[in-house]
């Protein structure tokens, strides 16, 4: 989790993103469930904090698309699959 003094900091979503794009990587190298649902999660909030205008938002967009079809290729989950299409 980020400290509460990140909260209103500028570059909030570059370090989400930042922090999901590692928590996927270790997914990859370890294999833990927990790490990739994090990743989901922080990519989701880094979006989230992201207004739509912003020129790094598409990224952002990309990285959770990204994540929630490595998490549909793990589960099979339709939800993850149909929410990977959404975004």
């Amino acid at each position: 989790a980020l400290p509460q003094s990140l909260e209103d900091h500028p570059n909030r979503a570059g370090y989400l993103n930042t922090l999901g794009i590692r928590l996927g990587g270790r997914f990859q190298r370890m294999g833990s469930m927990d790490d990739l649902n994090r990743a989901v999660d922080v990519a989701a909030m880094a979006v989230d904090v992201t207004p739509e205008d912003h020129p790094n938002r598409a990224i952002y967009l990309n990285n959770l698309g990204n994540s929630l079809g490595t998490r549909f290729k793990r589960t099979g989950s339709m939800d993850d699959l149909n929410r990977a299409v959404d975004v």
